[in-house]
């Protein structure tokens, strides 16, 4: 017993010791043990990019640590990838091979040292829409955006913004973006991609006689101005659309005068000088001219005519739409035109090409003889300002000491007193006895003075805007303003701006007073209450804070409203100056209220259209129910109803509406929710269209060969479209040949509305050729 027992350890202890041994000649067979082998390090490259939408890789690598044996070569597969935002290894896997191609990976400790793949986010500036119009009792709400640089957005990527702003009564609102959201092409959210950054728009409402800050010199209220060129302007109408490739105060002319007539108190026509550079152009274009050599870039200007008002702005390009008056501005006023110009804020410039030298000495001497004429009163009080303030022409800053002079010599008021019209000498008036007006008054004054001091000037007329890069800016009837040029030698005219503004102390301030909204999650059982914050204060800059009671609240699911029970204003030295149940400060406050909401929702759901285009065919573009989803949010068993309501027939684009109704069991209960709108855009594409003046060719006879007909494709007009209306000017007497010029093109719908702006029209000229008999 104990013999058998004895060989079974034997036999155990031989087994093992052959496994043992057969371990190691396996392990020796095929190149050692792990501590044995040869080590190799795989590196592979980093790379850092912004989002693209498309997966990163980066399939470099080295051999950053060992040797491989002879006759051994290395092969490395990279396969990190990275394609949203965020950082991953950049992973790689590698074999070796000997001479005959066998694997001999096992024969090395391979190791790995990953680069990384880093995707960052993309930026992408969005901006709400400002809006502005006269008060008519009704919520001003403006739900548009624009991008900053619409490439920002990839391409196949869809946005949905919503832009939350609303103003009734008169005052300035921020108009907000509450929420963006971006889907790829197949509707995978990746708005995480984008580092979105947002800025408000304004909202304004004004009183029947705003005017921007500027000052309405079309309007009635004052006889300064000289043949109102639109009597009855209205201050919402909107007479341009302007897109310019730069943010800017851009001032657009109309139209300078002349001599100031003390008998009916007006500037009159300016005589108009006969000489042109080059044969075409007028002396408006010298400053350009001296630009030209500055190295200063071009800017681009698309301005949109909609009430036939022409107007251009400063330092215009020598080109197309050339001027031949030197003081009114004129042109098609029933078209889209394009003016490249210079931005230029200085009073002279670089030299004038040789070509305009001689062109601009005669021409200053015209200026010196009709922009320097100031009667006698006028001359005389001018003289004791000048005297008073030691003015003095030969002065390098006289120009803008006199500007500055007339900015602080009167307070800026819509609200001035109108007996001031009837004053012999309105002028003087608004200098000495009134000391108030708007920028009619202002540039008339300033006018006189720099004419006292014999530097030539004259009182223009135009529009002024604030606009910006790749923003669609309206020009309405409150930015009409006038101003002065002023002729410097050597250069021409520049425009001075000589307004003034507000008197702080005795102007009042309207503010629009809205509770801020209050949403909370439901909860049974709990009150939501409104908060004591308010929306609409725009004083604290100026240094002033308030203090309000707010009263609302909330129990269930639903919607409540909130109001300002008290509301209190301090100024910077913490004085109470305004008081809503006593009346205290109500002659300096005009605050306006407006409710505001207190909510419980069951969960905040978010609802988005998809942008659609389409060039003009006479159809209206609408938002569809395809184009409307829900995005995000629980319903909580509910359903909802979308109904489409955006609808767009002309160029341009509108926001893609649509309305939200949430129901359950057949009763509306969509004050459960928080709905969140974000609209996108129903854009309409011009539809080209060549149009050409048609040619014709007599022999001579003695009577003058026209032609008034023109030559284009009907394929090319939209359904229902017609040319209603045209003009072609071309007249050839003698044997020889001219142009045939289309002038001007409508084109009518079915609708007799005229539809012309929808359309990108070239026009070709035709020739009019007399041959010899």
């Amino acid at each position: 017993m104990k013999k058998s027992i004895l060989v079974n350890l034997i036999c155990s202890f031989i087994s093992v010791m052959a496994l043992m041994f057969g371990i190691l000649f396996a392990v020796e067979f095929n190149g050692g043990s792990m501590s044995n082998r040869p080590q190799l390090v795989i590196s592979t490259e980093s790379s850092t990019v912004n989002y693209t939408g498309n997966p990163i890789t980066n399939d470099k690598w080295h051999l950053a640590d060992g040797t491989l044996k002879d006759g051994h070569r290395l092969e490395v597969n990279v396969t990190g990838t990275q394609t949203n935002v965020g950082i991953s290894a950049n992973h790689a896997s590698a074999k070796v091979y000997d001479a005959n191609g066998k694997d001999v990976s096992s024969q090395y400790n391979i190791q790995y040292s990953p680069g990384t793949l880093n995707v960052k986010a993309r930026d992408l500036t969005i901006e709400a829409a400002s809006a502005s119009k006269k008060y008519d009792g009704r919520p001003l709400e403006k739900n548009d955006y624009t991008l900053e640089s619409p490439h920002q957005l990839i391409e196949g990527h869809t946005l949905a913004v919503a832009v939350s702003g609303s103003i009734t009564e008169i005052g300035e609102t921020d108009n907000k973006i509450v929420s963006v959201y971006v889907r790829a092409s197949d509707g995978t959210d990746v708005t995480s991609n984008y580092n979105i950054i947002t800025e408000s728009g304004k909202l304004t409402v004004y009183g029947e006689d705003g005017d921007g800050g500027a000052g309405s010199p079309f309007g009635p209220g004052g006889p300064i101005i000289s043949g109102s060129l639109l009597d009855g302007i209205q201050n919402n109408s909107t007479f341009f659309l302007v897109d310019s490739s730069v943010t800017q105060t851009m001032y657009l002319k109309i139209a300078s005068y002349g001599n100031y007539d003390t008998s009916i108190s007006q500037f009159v026509d300016a005589p108009v000088y006969s000489g042109l550079i080059s044969d075409t152009y007028s002396a408006y274009y010298l400053p350009s001219y001296s630009l030209s050599s500055s190295g200063l870039s071009s800017l681009s200007a698309k301005i949109t005519p909609k009430l036939g008002v022409y107007a251009i702005p400063y330092y215009t390009i020598a080109g197309s739409y050339p001027q031949t008056s030197d003081t009114v501005i004129s042109g098609d006023a029933t078209d889209v035109y394009y003016v490249d110009h210079y931005k230029w804020s200085g009073l002279s410039g670089p030299s004038l090409p040789s070509m305009c030298v001689d062109f601009e000495s005669d021409y200053g001497k015209f200026v010196r003889e009709n922009y320097l004429s100031i009667d006698p009163e006028t001359a005389a009080f001018m003289n004791g300002i000048i005297a008073e303030n030691n003015f003095s022409a030969t002065d390098k800053e006289i120009i803008n000491k006199v500007a500055r002079y007339i900015q602080n010599a009167a307070d800026y008021n819509l609200e001035y007193d109108r007996e001031m019209e009837s004053a012999d000498n309105i002028i003087i008036a608004f200098l000495s006895k009134y000391k108030e007006g708007v920028c009619r008054h202002y540039a008339a004054a300033a006018t006189m003075l720099y004419r006292a001091l014999g530097i030539p000037a004259r009182y223009t007329v135009g529009f002024v805007a604030n606009v910006r890069s790749n923003v669609t800016a309206e020009v309405t009837g409150a930015m009409a303003h006038a101003w002065v040029e002023v002729y410097v030698d050597g250069f021409g005219w520049v425009n001075v701006e000589v307004t003034g503004s507000d008197s702080q102390s005795d102007k009042t301030v309207t503010l629009s007073i809205k509770p801020k909204d209050v949403r909370e999650i439901y909860q049974p059982g709990n009150t939501v209450y409104a908060s004591d914050e308010v929306e609409g204060f725009t004083l604290s800059s100026e240094g002033y804070s308030y203090v309000a009671t707010v009263d609302g609240s909330v129990s269930g699911l639903g919607i409540a409203k909130s109001s300002v029970v008290e509301f209190e204003i301090y100024d910077k030295d913490g004085e109470l100056v305004y008081q809503k149940s006593t009346g205290l400060g109500a002659d300096k406050f005009n605050v306006k209220y407006s409710e505001g909401e207190v909510q419980q929702y069951l969960s905040r759901l978010v609802f988005t259209s998809n942008d659609r285009s389409k060039v003009y065919n006479g159809v209206a573009l609408i938002t569809t129910l395809s184009d409307c989803i829900m995005t995000e949010g629980d319903l909580h068993g509910y359903t909802y109803v979308i109904t489409p309501t955006g609808t767009n027939d002309e160029v341009g684009f509108v926001s893609s509406t649509f309305d939200v109704n949430i129901y359950k069991d057949g009763v509306d209960c969509t004050s459960h929710f928080y709905v969140v709108r974000m609209y996108g855009k129903l854009t309409i594409n011009p539809k080209e269209i060549v149009i050409t003046a048609a040619s014709a060719e007599k022999k001579y006879d003695g009577t003058a060969l026209t032609c008034e007909e023109i030559i284009y494709d009907e394929n090319m007009l939209a359904y229902g479209d017609f040319i209603s209306n045209y003009v072609v000017e071309g007249s050839q007497k003698s044997i020889g040949e001219s142009t045939n010029v289309l002038k001007s093109v409508t084109i009518t719908n079915s609708n007799g509305e005229d539809v012309t702006e929808n359309y990108t029209i070239t026009i070709r000229d035709g020739m009019l050729v007399v041959t010899a008999p």
